[in-house]
C-alpha cells in the first residue's frame, strides 16, 4: 500500500507538467505578442524620427540656400553701391579738372585783355 501514493505522484506531476507547460508557452506567446507590438511602436518611432530628419535637412539645405542667395544680393548691393561711390567720385574730379581748367582759361583770358588793354592804352 506503501506504493500506491508513489504511483499518484508521478501522474500528478505529469499532468502537472503539461499544463505548465501550456501555461508557460501562454507566457511566453504573450511576452512575444508585447516584444512585437514594442518592435512595431520602435520601429514606427523610427519611420518618424527618419521622416523628420529628411524634412530637417531639407530645410537647412533650403535655409543655407537661401543664405547664399541673399548674400549674392548683398553682395552684387555693395559692388553697385561702390561703382555708384567711385562714379560720383570720377565725376567730381572731373568737374574739378574742368572748373580749374576753365579758372585757368579765365585767367588766361583776363590776362590777354589786360595786356590788350595796355596795348591801346600805347
Amino acid at each position: 500500500m506503501a506504493s500506491a501514493p508513489h504511483e499518484k505522484t508521478p501522474l500528478q506531476s505529469a499532468a502537472f507538467t503539461i499544463q505548465d507547460g501550456h501555461n508557460a508557452i501562454a507566457i511566453l506567446q504573450g511576452q512575444a505578442a508585447r516584444l512585437e507590438d514594442r518592435m512595431a511602436k520602435y520601429f514606427h518611432r523610427l519611420d518618424e524620427m527618419q521622416k523628420l530628419y529628411e524634412r530637417t535637412q531639407r530645410e537647412i539645405e533650403a535655409t543655407e540656400r537661401r543664405i547664399r542667395e541673399e548674400d549674392d544680393l548683398i553682395q552684387k548691393q555693395r559692388a553697385a553701391k561702390k561703382m555708384e561711390r567711385a562714379t560720383a567720385f570720377i565725376r567730381t574730379v572731373q568737374r574739378v579738372i574742368r572748373n580749374n581748367e576753365l579758372e585757368k582759361v579765365a585767367r588766361a583770358a583776363a590776362s590777354l585783355n589786360e595786356e590788350e588793354e595796355e596795348e591801346e592804352d600805347i
